[in-house]
């Protein structure tokens, strides 16, 4: 089963039309194929989200449809991607109405953990305590060992570290790294890392994000942020990326020098 096919048969599947043979088949496929199995993922999100009676075609809707359509009849692979195109347009119509104000972003532009959404408008942000504590107290708080970059810059190092119960979709708590430069003018990196109990959701404006290699791995980096409900591009650069269930996201001030190469390199020195 090729890619393009196992996308098609995910689809069917969703809806409970995939007959046993393909369905063994695309088991076998998304065995070994991370993108389509991060495929089948974002298309579960998109159908847990969206109520099942969320969406209903007008009436007479398939009878004029069909009457643009060719008379010829289409061949069976033909019939698959058109039925499995008529499921994506309602999946994302319906989340245009019913789960406004979030749409799922570019088909492939996610993580295993991570997806990102684009959204008009900002979440809402609730005030969360997080403490200040040395980076000893911080590990015993966390099961994970704490990732630490060995590529900083000449000058920086670690000034604060905080932990606290901030994202929903983390077990336990996150952990916060500060780090500067001796002078202070070159502007703060900032790492924030936790366990991934859930998917987690990152809302961004259409376009604003962009997959980046760190390595051999594929990370995510985010050029901008909501500000008073409107993104604002270089303003904030950020790089999302994962090991294992770790979810790691370094961020610094564009205008001070950190894009996404520079990111990227700091991430490849996490250890």
């Amino acid at each position: 089963m090729t890619c393009p096919e196992a996308r098609v048969a995910i689809s069917l599947r969703l809806d409970g039309e995939l007959d046993a043979i393909s369905a063994r088949e695309l088991d076998m496929h998304l065995g070994s194929c991370a993108e389509c199995t991060a495929v089948q993922r974002a298309f579960e999100l998109e159908q847990t989200a969206l109520p099942a009676d969320a969406v209903r075609a007008p009436d007479g809707f398939a009878e004029r449809l069909g009457g643009m359509l060719p008379a010829r009849r289409a061949p069976r692979r033909a019939r698959r991607w058109l039925a499995a195109a008529a499921v994506l347009v309602m999946v994302l119509l319906g989340a245009g109405l019913v789960w406004q104000p979030t749409a799922l972003a570019q088909l492939g532009l996610f993580l295993r953990q991570v997806v990102l959404r684009e959204t008009p408008l900002p979440p809402d942000v609730r005030p969360v305590a997080v403490g200040p504590l040395t980076l000893d107290e911080a590990q015993q708080r966390v099961p994970w060992r704490i990732r630490e970059p060995s590529g900083l810059p000449d000058g920086y190092r670690l000034v604060a570290v905080e932990a606290g119960a901030i994202h929903a979709s983390a077990s336990g708590p996150s952990v916060i790294l500060h780090y500067q430069s001796a002078s202070g003018a070159a502007g703060e990196l900032s790492i924030l890392e936790l366990q991934a109990a859930s998917p987690v959701d990152e809302p961004v404006e259409p376009g604003a994000a962009r997959p980046i290699l760190v390595g051999t791995h594929t990370a995510l980096f985010i050029d901008g942020q909501w500000v008073n409900d409107a993104w604002q591009p270089g303003t904030l650069a950020r790089l999302i990326l994962e090991q294992g269930d770790l979810v790691i996201q370094l961020q610094g001030d564009p205008r001070q020098g950190w894009n996404a190469d520079r990111l990227a390199d700091i991430a490849a020195s996490l250890r």
